[in-house]
């Protein structure tokens, strides 16, 4: 397989290559007897093979109505958490709602976070760094943004690392709630 960019996927996807033969997509995870029944594949896809990845990706999916609209982060002090956004990632308001329950849906070009209380929601907040889910941020220069969370009260979980082998700044860090954030450059450099 070609030396390509590195990718992320769960078993079913038809495009990866398991131990250097292709998939013809009618696998399920029963054929991959892991822990939780799950699977985590890290790919080197060439150019071509990732153009049909993309492709036919947007060709399954040109039919169905659904789209991203906003990652949302139910918070414990939401205040505070939509503050330090503000602050941190230089986000402004797009929309605030406080009729009835609170919202505020922050955005900057590329980026869109949607807060609510997470008690008004219903939710029981997990523990510190027991999420399900990951925010991960595409970023210009990941050792400024590290240096500039920090310096708005971030835990940096780690990095700024480099990947030597295909040339990209990758990192992490925490809000002020403990929610995870990964930040990787925003293409891979030569």
């Amino acid at each position: 397989m070609a030396v390509g960019h590195s990718w992320q996927t769960v078993c079913g996807d038809g495009i990866f290559k398991a131990n250097g033969e292709s998939d013809d997509g009618n696998r399920s995870a029963d054929d991959y007897k892991r822990p939780a029944d799950t699977i985590s594949l890290t790919l080197r896809l060439s150019k071509a093979e990732e153009f049909a990845y993309n492709k036919r990706i947007e060709e399954e999916s040109a039919d169905m109505d659904a789209r991203h609209l906003c990652t949302v982060v139910l918070a414990r002090d939401y205040r505070r958490l939509v503050d330090w956004y503000r602050k941190a990632l230089r986000m402004k308001p797009k929309l605030v709602v406080t009729d009835g329950f609170d919202w505020t849906e922050l955005a900057r070009p590329g980026l869109r976070i949607g807060f609510a209380p997470a008690k008004q929601m219903g939710v029981k907040l997990p523990r510190k760094r027991s999420n399900a889910v990951i925010l991960h941020l595409i970023s210009k220069d990941v050792r400024a943004l590290l240096r500039d969370v920090k310096k708005c009260g971030a835990r940096i979980a780690f990095g700024p690392s480099l990947n030597k082998e295909d040339g990209y700044w990758y990192g992490a860090f925490e809000d002020l709630e403990g929610n995870p954030i990964w930040v990787i450059d925003l293409e891979p450099k030569p």
